[in-house]
This record gives structure tokens, C-alpha cells and sequence, in this order.
């Protein structure tokens, strides 16, 4: 509870500014990295990289390693199915 005399208004939670100053840091990072491929590839008449697969299938095994990890980073969009049923129609696959 906090005293009656004091307002929260104005207040900013650091720790979210710095994350947020981070994960910009971080995707300007990718983007250069992504960058230096394309203009690699490029440059040598290659195929330019592919930057993954954006639809992907995961177990109960390999969950935390897939997708917990890569939720840290991006967000992640989770489309949960069971066998017997039909996959649905937004799944690329």
C-alpha cells in the first residue's frame, strides 16, 4: 500500500526502459548481420541465406529448447493440434 501523500504518476520502471533499449540494440545487431549475408550472396552469386523457418514442428521434447529460448527473443505464436484431428488451416504444412 502506498502513503496517501505520494502519486505514482510519472513514475518509469527502468528495468522495462533498458529491456526495451536492449532488444532494439539486439534486432539492429540481426539486422546488419542479415544484411552483411544478403550483400555476401550478393557479391559471389550465391543463394542468399534463408532466415529460417518461421513455421516449425516441435514435441514435448524439444519444446523448451525450440520455443521457450526463442520466446526470449521474439514473439512466438504457438498453434497446439493432437493426432486424430486435422491440422489446421492457417498451418503452412
Amino acid at each position: 500500500m502506498q502513503p496517501r501523500n505520494m502519486s505514482m504518476r510519472g513514475a518509469v520502471d527502468l528495468a522495462a526502459v533498458k529491456a526495451a533499449g536492449e532488444a532494439a540494440q539486439k534486432a539492429e545487431q540481426a539486422r546488419a548481420v542479415r544484411a552483411r549475408q544478403v550483400q555476401q550472396a550478393e557479391a559471389t552469386g550465391t543463394a542468399v541465406p534463408s532466415a529460417g523457418p518461421l513455421i516449425f514442428d516441435v514435441s514435448e521434447r524439444d519444446f523448451e529448447g525450440q520455443v521457450v529460448q526463442l520466446s526470449a527473443e521474439v514473439p512466438v505464436v504457438l498453434n497446439f493440434w493432437a493426432e486424430g484431428y486435422a491440422r489446421p488451416r492457417s498451418s503452412s504444412r
